[in-house]
């Protein structure tokens, strides 16, 4: 899942929507999406109850990071799924596979055995996002006003504490990790898809994001699979909200 889908879905499953739940659903992706992040897969991605004890601890300071980092894990949220999204718009179709994936190897500028591989549950999750674009709109600039009042300082504080490790390299992954949605202020499919290309360019394979067929790649899942978006974000939030019941329940 992507940006808009994990923010998203973070807001029906919490009930609420403010900047630190926002971190908490971006920050998980400093691996693998960060070239040298301080922070470990196992630390980021799949700690978050770490920082949910360190929360009560602390008078609350951090519950929302911490409830933000959950929805989007794999142990309680969203990227339980990652894979699955093959399954669940694919199924056994060999023909439509091939199609998709010589368009994202156009797109990406990738080989195919990537594009079948890996990138294509990546592009997939596009597909929900550019729904999430043209049916919730109203929720767009609502992450992109939580993006601009990430507390960077208070939310380094609490992960360095948390992971032990030094503040200054907390600190510079967490500001290039949110800068990246700032400064591109993902407003419509085209700020998203130049927001996309940005954040995907550290990955190992290297894509070369053409903006133009990752555009008509993109539009074309989006299209093939209309009617199953709102399926899966059902699916998916009640899913979470069964994970995560004994933090939501407090």
């Amino acid at each position: 899942m992507n940006i808009l889908g994990h923010n998203y879905i973070a807001k029906i499953v919490l009930g609420k929507y403010n900047p630190e739940i926002a971190a908490g659903c971006h920050l998980p992706d400093l691996v693998p999406f960060l070239k040298g992040s301080a922070l470990s897969f196992d630390e980021i991605h799949e700690s978050p109850e770490l920082v949910y004890e360190y929360s009560t601890k602390h008078n609350g300071v951090g519950k929302n990071l911490a409830l933000g980092l959950m929805t989007h894990s794999v142990k309680f949220g969203a990227d339980k799924f990652n894979r699955d999204i093959d399954t669940w718009l694919l199924g056994n179709n060999e023909g439509l596979q091939q199609t998709i994936a010589e368009k994202i190897c156009e797109a990406s500028n990738i080989d195919i055995d990537t594009a079948k591989g890996g990138r294509m549950h990546n592009y997939l999750w596009c597909g929900l996002d550019f729904f999430v674009i043209d049916n919730y709109p109203k929720f767009i600039p609502e992450m992109n006003s939580a993006y601009k009042n990430v507390d960077i300082d208070e939310i380094s504080a609490i992960l360095s504490e948390v992971f032990h490790k030094p503040i200054d390299l907390i600190k510079d992954n967490v500001k290039k990790h949110i800068d990246l949605v700032i400064n591109h202020e993902i407003k419509d499919k085209q700020s998203f898809l130049r927001f996309w290309k940005d954040f995907i360019s550290d990955l190992p394979d290297k894509d070369d994001v053409n903006l133009e067929k990752a555009y008509e790649t993109i539009i074309f899942i989006e299209n093939q699979f209309n009617k199953h978006w709102e399926e899966i974000i059902n699916r998916v939030v009640s899913d979470i909200e069964d994970r995560m019941k004994f933090y939501l329940e407090k």
